[in-house]
C-alpha cells in the first residue's frame, strides 16, 4: 500500500514538473517574441 502512495506521490510531482516547464517555455518564448518585435520596431 505504502509503495503505492510513494508512486502516486511522485507522480504527482513529475506532473506539476511538467506543467512547470512547459508554462517556462511559454514564458521564454512570449518574452523572446516581444523583445523580437521591439527590436524590429526600433530598428526601422
Amino acid at each position: 500500500m505504502r509503495d503505492v502512495l510513494q508512486q502516486r506521490s511522485s507522480l504527482r510531482i513529475e506532473s506539476a514538473l511538467m506543467r512547470l516547464a512547459v508554462f517556462a517555455v511559454i514564458l521564454a518564448g512570449t518574452w523572446f517574441i516581444s523583445w523580437q518585435l521591439a527590436h524590429a520596431i526600433t530598428v526601422s
